[in-house]
């Protein structure tokens, strides 16, 4: 639920960043509505996820450290390696997507 939160609120700040289609009078009653205020409070979305992961990551350090009474080297490097593992192929994928369209975005006619 937290990362659609998210991507709805980033689509919808990138949407409000193209301020040529809005009334800029009209942008304070737009504000004022719920339905607005919780789409782009979909930053918090971010801190809510950034916690959530530092939390389990804290959790699951502590149930090693409490089975061991410390970490060895190989045990640290492998926690950085599967971290990096697991991010590997997201930031791979949007790296290629946005090599492969980057001729089709952009301004002009």
């Amino acid at each position: 639920m937290s990362i659609c939160w998210i991507v709805v609120g980033h689509f919808y700040m990138i949407r409000l960043l193209q301020l040529a289609t809005y009334n800029y009078y009209d942008l304070a009653n737009y504000f004022k509505k719920d339905k607005t205020a919780i789409i782009y409070g979909g930053e918090y979305g971010v801190d809510v996820f950034f916690w959530m992961s530092g939390f389990l990551m804290a959790y699951f350090f502590i149930g090693q450290l409490t089975r061991k009474s410390s970490l060895s080297y190989y045990e640290w490097f492998m926690v950085y390696f599967h971290r990096f593992f697991r991010i590997l192929p997201a930031y791979m994928f949007t790296l290629f997507f946005a090599w492969s369209y980057i001729k089709y975005m952009g301004y002009g006619p």
